[in-house]
């Protein structure tokens, strides 16, 4: 096992105009489960890359335990990588695809046999070994992918978005499975994926990109209680964290004609200017008269035990989509109007220039 270390890890293709990672300064712990998330083009994937060796860095270094990957080939970091294709070799049987590698390396037949039942006892896949791929279902067929990676018995596992290719309801027992094995393993796990979800219920730490540069890196409850700019608290979270921008006026946040008040600041802003985040679940339909400000329904989600209100407020048609999460038991239904109350304890405050949190 070991532990991987970015030491300002930079990559900039020729001709373009910013680097695709730029700058990247994390510490991955020994044992520990990190997930790399970010939309489409902010460098997760080539972060992988890099550590596989894939991918040259223009700067900095890649740690590997205490040694500078830069120095090493790829065939010499011991990682093993499982990607969103399954890539198994068709005409192999389960067993043959999990111990190509090691026969690659010479590994004798006793030691590929004793590897590949000690993955496959692991896996739930002894009954699958003398199959084809093609008789495996989209879920065996990751976890095979999966085998031919614990065989190797690497220091450090690198996987690129392996649940992409699955049904709804099989990620979510395949993203459980995975998150099990490698507590049991107790391997360094680098592992990639658009699906803030996945990140959230699997990893011990998140880390979030953008453009190349690290927003922020914390545990999943740190990213959903105190995202560190308005990308990661809008990132972060489903549904969406509704934002509103506002001035400061004296110990109040003003937004048009809501009034609500200044929380303790843990930084000044740049101006008055501020935008205030609220999550779904912060936001509560009270009796009339009672809230800070009055909406109304444009249409609801029923997700069973919630439902997703998508409202519009009363003299704030800027808002966009404004979410309010409530109870299954709540009655309310499209053109409804109601009370909405702000709940003190849960607003979110940036700096509308910096886009930084400061409470």
């Amino acid at each position: 096992m070991a532990a991987i270390t970015f030491d300002k890890a930079t990559l900039h293709y020729p001709g373009n105009p910013r680097p695709t990672i730029n700058n990247m300064d994390l510490a991955i712990r020994d044992g520990e489960f990190v997930a790399v998330v970010g939309p489409s083009g902010s460098g997760k994937s080539t972060t992988l890359r890099m550590v596989a060796g894939l991918e040259k860095l223009t700067g900095g270094e890649i740690y590997i335990g205490d040694t500078p990957a830069s120095t090493l080939a790829p065939s010499k970091r011991d990682v093993a990588m499982v990607f969103q294709s399954y890539a198994l070799y068709p005409h192999m049987t389960v067993a043959e695809n999990m111990a190509f590698a090691l026969k690659m390396q010479n590994v004798s037949k006793d030691e590929q046999q004793k590897r590949v039942a000690e993955a496959s006892r692991l896996l739930d896949l002894d009954q699958y070994l003398e199959r084809l791929p093609k008789a495996l279902s989209g879920g065996q067929r990751q976890r095979v992918a999966m085998g031919r990676a614990i065989v190797r018995d690497p220091q450090v596992f690198l996987m690129d978005e392996p649940l992409s290719n699955l049904d709804a309801k099989l990620r979510v027992s395949t993203r459980a499975e995975i998150s099990q094995l490698q507590r049991r393993l107790n391997t360094t796990m680098l592992y990639v994926t658009h699906d803030q979800t996945e990140a959230m219920t699997m990893a011990d730490r998140i880390a979030v990109l953008e453009g190349g540069d690290m927003q922020q890196v914390g545990s999943p409850e740190e990213l959903y209680r105190t995202p560190a700019n308005t990308f990661v608290a809008t990132f972060i979270g489903t549904p969406s964290m509704n934002m509103m921008t506002g001035t400061i006026e004296g110990s109040e946040i003003t937004i048009g004609h809501i009034r609500l008040p200044l929380p303790p600041l843990a930084q000044q802003p740049t101006s008055n200017r501020v935008v205030l985040g609220i999550r779904p679940e912060n936001l509560e339909v009270v009796s009339d008269g009672q809230g800070d400000t009055r909406a109304a329904a444009e249409y609801v989600e029923n997700f069973g035990s919630d439902k997703y209100v998508h409202a519009s407020i009363d003299g704030l048609n800027d808002l966009g989509d404004f979410i309010i999460r409530v109870p299954n038991t709540l009655r309310i239904a499209a053109g409804d109007a109601f009370d909405l109350r702000f709940d003190r304890d849960f607003l979110h405050l940036f700096d509308a220039e910096t886009t930084a949190r400061i409470n």
